[in-house]
């Protein structure tokens, strides 16, 4: 799996089970886990229409993941 350490850090401080992810290469469970992430932390109030910060982090790391694998 390619992956930037700097999105390895990302992802073991706000994915659950990450570690477990990245020693098995499963790409599919990390962007389904990213994505869970934005949905329940990725959107800012008052409407949660647009992604805050974390959420467009996350979908930028999604997105690395997503091409380079």
């Amino acid at each position: 799996m390619k992956i930037d350490e700097r999105d390895k850090k990302f992802l073991l401080e706000h994915i659950k089970d990450s570690q477990a992810m990245l020693d098995a290469n499963d790409i599919s469970g990390l962007l389904d886990a990213l994505d869970d992430f934005m949905t329940t932390d990725g959107y800012a109030p008052p409407d949660y229409h647009e992604l805050n910060d974390i959420g467009r982090q996350a979908e930028q790391i999604l997105d690395r993941i997503y091409y380079n694998n």
